[in-house]
């Protein structure tokens, strides 16, 4: 499970794939989970970029392209590293 699908979130699970990694990803977004350049946000505002245009690909999309589950709209709140929960 990798939680955010920022640039470090996203970047891990395609540095996994590349490596020839096939456990399971499940990726867990805050927000619609889907991948936009983060850098070009300022650019896209200033440009007044409605969010959907931002996006280059959806959340189902990259998880397509990363054969990972997407878990979006969803806060995580706690994390108990023993047991291996996740709680939103």
């Amino acid at each position: 499970m990798i939680i955010g699908t920022g640039m470090a979130g996203i970047g891990l699970a395609r540095a996994l794939r590349r490596l020839g990694d096939q456990r399971s990803i499940t990726l867990v977004s805050a927000d619609s989970g889907d991948d936009y350049s983060k850098p070009l946000l300022s650019t896209g505002f200033a440009k007044g970029l409605k969010p959907d245009q931002l996006a280059q690909r959806s959340a189902s999309e990259l998880g397509e392209e990363l054969n990972a589950g997407m878990v979006i709209h969803t806060r995580v709140s706690a994390l108990d590293v023993d047991n291996q929960k996740v709680f939103s």
